[in-house]
């Protein structure tokens, strides 16, 4: 990729919004506005930018950088999951050298001598069912579809007479879900006492989105004062766990 560089296509992929500022690509990449200034007239001097839009010509050179940087990080990314160790649960026997393949389980990835799935690797240590192996060089993709998960408001404490109806409603949805967290110490107390199975606490929020992520279907509790101060941290969560549909109902 020598012949295209970094920062003028982050640049260009700015221009496609519309007409650049110098001084918001400047904060936007974090580099100086000299350093725009720079890349700018070189970009214009290559006819790739014209009256700080971009040209069909610069869309071309933006389309073929970026299609050569996204080559460039498949290939690394294969060749680091074909030196790196990754843990899995063997659901039966395996010995280092066998091949394996890859699926999940209650969270948790899987390793089987079976034809489970199309993602395959290659066992390093040797392991019996229920014990912990560890897998590299895979190759094909693991099947995982992300759950959902629902954030349960509830009032907050001072607001609170008669919280029958709100623990039957905790009951009902957390019955239906594989992993139960609270936000907060009121939400913590109701959730446990609707609630028979396990209600996490620590790293609540973070928590439910991993398992949610890894397939499993969860519920947080939160009291309307926590949500609010949490509005921030979760709008980071949904964005970084695309793939995990969010609800929020409010009691």
């Amino acid at each position: 990729m020598d012949q295209f560089k970094f920062t003028e296509l982050l640049i260009l992929s700015k221009a496609l919004d519309g007409p650049l500022k110098p001084s918001a690509v400047s904060v936007q990449l974090g580099i100086t506005r000299q350093a725009v200034s720079y890349h700018l007239k070189s970009l214009r001097n290559r006819g790739y930018i014209s009256e700080e839009k971009i040209t069909p010509t610069g869309v071309q050179y933006l389309y073929t950088g970026l299609r050569i940087l996204r080559d460039q990080i498949s290939s690394t990314l294969r060749n680091m999951d074909n030196t790196q160790i990754w843990e899995a649960v063997a659901d039966c026997q395996v010995n280092s050298g066998d091949t394996v393949y890859l699926y999940m389980h209650d969270g948790f990835l899987m390793a089987s001598k079976k034809r489970v799935s199309e993602a395959s690797a290659r066992c390093i240590i040797s392991a019996n069912a229920g014990e912990v192996t560890g897998v590299s060089s895979i190759e094909g993709i693991i099947p995982l579809e992300p759950a959902r998960l629902k954030i349960m408001v509830i009032p907050d404490r001072e607001s609170i007479h008669e919280n029958r109806e709100i623990r039957e409603k905790i009951r009902n949805a957390c019955s239906k879900s594989g992993f139960v967290s609270a936000i907060g110490e009121y939400a913590y107390y109701e959730a446990k006492n609707s609630y028979d199975g396990n209600v996490e606490f620590f790293g609540a929020m973070e928590a439910a989105f991993d398992a949610a992520q890894r397939g499993i279907t969860s519920t947080i509790v939160s009291s309307r004062r926590r949500f609010m101060y949490e509005t921030a941290r979760l709008e980071s969560l949904i964005l970084s766990h695309p793939g995990v549909k969010t609800d929020v109902e409010e009691i």
